[in-house]
């Protein structure tokens, strides 16, 4: 056998990186932290201006410990520890339809295991809240997930109307 002559071909090419030239946009406009909606004195127009501040009315406990407790049975129902039944009360009928056709898993990475839950106000009605956004992080194995969703004072009882697992 003789030795193999070595032939010198480049295997890659250099790549043109092109960036266009910055285009001039003149003086920088802030935009409005907040933004309402003002009935104007005609009653066809309305005009948006914006909000400086705003005090913003804190989710009541009740919210926080209902949305505590009803993730963690939506995880445990994740995990086939609990029966799919046991959320027809925390949650809409339509969402509960919707979650009753999630697929079910056998999940090989471990339990999930809540971690931190906070609530944002997102509608109020004469200073006390009525809608709170739910936002979470739990864990399963090694990794760290997030959801988020919506609960609602429905009836009398707050409720998930939406809600999303990562």
């Amino acid at each position: 056998m003789t030795a193999s002559t070595r032939i010198d071909i480049d295997l890659t090419a250099p790549i043109v990186d092109y960036e266009p030239a910055p285009i001039e946009t003149g003086a920088a406009v802030r935009a409005p932290n907040r933004l309402q909606v003002v009935a104007d004195p005609e009653p066809d127009c309305a005009t948006v201006s914006a909000v400086v501040s705003r005090h913003e009315v804190a989710p009541p406990t009740a919210a926080l410990m209902f949305a505590d407790a009803a993730l963690r049975r939506v995880l445990e129902v994740s995990d086939r520890r609990r029966p799919m039944a046991q959320l027809r009360p925390l949650v809409t009928s339509t969402l509960f339809d919707a979650m009753s056709s999630w697929p079910h898993h056998n999940r090989s990475d471990g339990t999930a295991a809540l971690r931190k839950v906070r609530l944002r106000t997102a509608r109020e009605q004469d200073g006390l809240p009525t809608a709170a956004e739910v936002f979470a992080t739990f864990s399963r194995g090694p990794r760290l997930h997030a959801a988020a969703g919506r609960i609602e004072m429905l009836g009398g009882r707050w409720q998930f109307v939406a809600l999303q697992l990562g």
